[in-house]
């Protein structure tokens, strides 16, 4: 199955939304599997680091890496057995927003 079509047919939740929609979304990619659990980390760390200095930075990020990094992030606040707050949920909002635009 094509990726967009699998896309489609989970609804990207709303700014809004409890983080319970995305956390879903983000669990329909594997970026341990696709990449591998280091190179994910590396990846997502480094795309967050950059949104915190350009936001704008993750526009020219492929689809596949927008999922990549919401997968790690998904995992991140798992991990911590928080939902994120401020700065982080709204990192999460704008890998949400570059994903919707690409499918």
């Amino acid at each position: 199955m094509r990726l967009q079509t699998r896309i489609r047919r989970h609804r990207l939740c709303q700014r809004s939304e409890p983080l319970g929609t995305p956390s879903v979304f983000a669990q329909t990619m594997d970026g341990y599997k696709a990449i591998g659990q280091k190179e994910c980390g590396q990846l997502a760390n480094r795309v967050r680091s950059e949104f915190k200095n350009n936001a704008a930075s993750v526009g020219g990020l492929s689809l596949t890496e927008l999922r990549l990094c919401l997968f790690f992030e998904q995992r991140r606040f798992n991990h911590f057995g928080y939902a994120p707050q401020g700065a982080d949920r709204l990192f999460i909002n704008t890998l949400l927003e570059a994903i919707q635009k690409g499918t």
